[in-house]
């Protein structure tokens, strides 16, 4: 009896010892178990908030393209609206370079007959048809004034010109700098 006593003695030790040891493993599971879940609610925690990043940040993209895209719009309408005004430009050079040949055709025409006016008074004889000299110096003062007239108007068409090709040549300036900078933009 002695020895079943000692058996069962040492059989409870070994279950108390073994109740202890799985005592102590229990805890450390549930530490871990807590521990576990702390670090799974700082993920849930880091995912919620990257995921918010995320989303402005995509956001964010949009609207830069967005202005990136309206900027380009003004841009190319700017383009085409210069494009136009040296169009016009070019129009209005032409013209004006025509008007000039037309008035220098003119010019050479007063000219020679202002000369053939000249040469017809000069063979002319004072005493012969003094009536006739009068009507011709008459009509060669008429012819200067018109020359005189004409030559004005061809200094005036010049500086139209001179104008027309300034102007052109600020509008290129403008748009080559307007190419370069959007070029720039590009890269």
């Amino acid at each position: 009896m002695k020895k079943q006593h000692t058996i069962l003695q040492q059989k409870k030790m070994r279950i108390d010892s073994e109740l202890d040891s799985t005592a102590r493993e229990t805890k450390e599971q549930e530490a871990c178990i807590r521990t576990l879940q702390n670090d799974m609610t700082k993920l849930n925690v880091l995912i919620n908030h990257k995921t918010g990043e995320k989303e402005t940040k995509q956001q964010d993209t949009i609207l830069m393209e967005n202005d990136f895209i309206e900027t380009l719009r003004e841009h190319e309408a700017k383009s085409i609206s210069m494009q136009n005004e040296v169009d016009g430009l070019t129009e209005e050079k032409e013209r004006l370079l025509g008007s000039l040949v037309d008035s220098e055709r003119q010019i050479m025409l007063w000219e020679k007959k202002i000369q053939l006016a000249k040469e017809t008074r000069s063979t002319v004889d004072t005493e012969y048809g003094q009536g006739e000299l009068k009507a011709m110096k008459c009509e060669i003062h008429r012819m200067q004034v018109r020359y005189n007239q004409l030559m004005r108007q061809q200094e005036l068409l010049i500086q139209e010109m001179e104008k027309a090709v300034g102007r052109r040549e600020t509008i290129t300036t403008r748009r080559r700098r307007f190419g370069e900078t959007r070029e720039e933009s590009r890269n």
